[in-house]
């Protein structure tokens, strides 16, 4: 008898650089010499696989405003856990 078929293998299709960018952010922890919690902010550009990162610091939770260095480049589309995010 055979098992269940594999899952089909997920894929987004993408056809130009700033099409459809992904984001994240999560957290580190806190780190011995750092005032607050460290988070890494992250992006990524589903068309060439180039990546944006940083690490900061905050206070409490972070913010949305840490990714406007990304958020200034020509995008179609973004992409965030909750899901897919229309621009412009």
């Amino acid at each position: 008898m055979e098992g269940p078929a594999p899952p089909e293998a997920r894929h987004v299709a993408v056809d130009d650089p700033g099409e459809l960018v992904g984001f994240d952010c999560f957290h580190v922890g806190r780190l011995s010499g750092t005032a607050g919690r460290v988070w890494q902010y992250s992006a990524i550009d589903l068309a060439s696989s180039y990546v944006w990162a940083e690490l900061a610091t905050t206070p409490l939770n972070p913010s949305a405003a840490r990714t406007s260095a990304v958020t200034a480049l020509p995008m179609s589309a973004s992409r965030t856990r909750n899901g897919p995010t229309p621009l412009g």
